[in-house]
């Protein structure tokens, strides 16, 4: 038993120092351009006109989605259809937070878009996965 901690330690300790060294010798990080749709604890910031736009492409998104989900059969189509339908549930919200956040004046107003649009993707995750 002793042998087979001491191999874990050994490992472990191994582990730590390559991992460590390697992060040593690692080229410089280059930080990613930002997506243009927005996945994060934020809501986005934008025109009213780019929240028109992203609610447009949203529903173009969903149609394309449902099309896909033509084919299939049975549980199958409801699953594909229960996430076309979250998804542009969630696209919707953030355009709505998009429009919502171009015309809010304080962090307080900001606060509240963003709370508002973490609940809808929750509730549209929460529901798409009921079914």
């Amino acid at each position: 038993m002793n042998k087979t901690i001491l191999a874990c330690a050994a490992a472990a300790a191994f582990t730590l120092f390559s991992g460590f060294a390697a992060a040593q010798t690692a080229a410089p990080a280059t930080v990613p351009a930002p997506a243009t749709t927005t996945t994060t604890a934020t809501a986005p910031a934008g025109s009213k006109d780019e929240a028109k736009a992203m609610q447009k492409k949203a529903d173009a998104d969903y149609k394309a989605a449902k099309k896909q989900c033509e084919p299939m059969k049975d549980q199958a189509a409801k699953d594909c259809k229960a996430r076309a339908k979250a998804t542009h549930t969630k696209a919707k919200a953030e355009a709505k937070a998009m429009k919502d956040m171009a015309s809010a004046k304080t962090d307080k107003d900001r606060a509240q878009i963003t709370a508002k649009l973490e609940k809808a993707k929750a509730d549209a995750d929460a529901k798409a996965a009921k079914k």
